[in-house]
């Protein structure tokens, strides 16, 4: 797993916590429940101190139906991202693009170079 520095908003302090690994949110399915629930244990979170984490807070028993993927709304998974100090996308984006947001720059460089090049023979806008 990977630290990532987070800021406590209440605290001047700077708490440290994981993300989750390449292949677990590879084994994960692509439902964004599946992907909250990885982040939400990457973090050290109780479903019910995420809950409590949300500005505003929420009630503890709708990040499980989240999880289950039994309902959300935009305004939802946003509250969560922030709480998780992480995009709303990284719910729902394969494993491989969450990796590229960790490459160095000049990887990141080559890597786009490489997608223009094959749209570019794919005829692809």
């Amino acid at each position: 797993m990977v630290l990532i520095p987070i800021k406590s908003a209440k605290e001047e302090k700077t708490e440290y916590t994981e993300s989750p690994t390449l292949k677990q949110l590879d084994d994960a399915d692509q439902l964004p429940g599946d992907r909250i629930r990885l982040f939400r244990n990457g973090a050290g979170f109780t479903q019910r101190a995420l809950a409590k984490k949300c500005n505003p807070p929420m009630d503890f028993t709708a990040i499980g139906r989240i999880e289950r993927n039994q309902g959300y709304t935009s305004s939802t998974l946003k509250r969560l991202a922030e709480a998780l100090n992480c995009d709303v996308a990284d719910f729902f984006l394969p494993a491989e693009i969450l990796g590229f947001k960790k490459l160095p720059a000049e990887m990141k460089q080559e890597i786009s170079q490489t997608i223009r090049r094959y749209c570019a023979a794919a005829k692809v806008e």
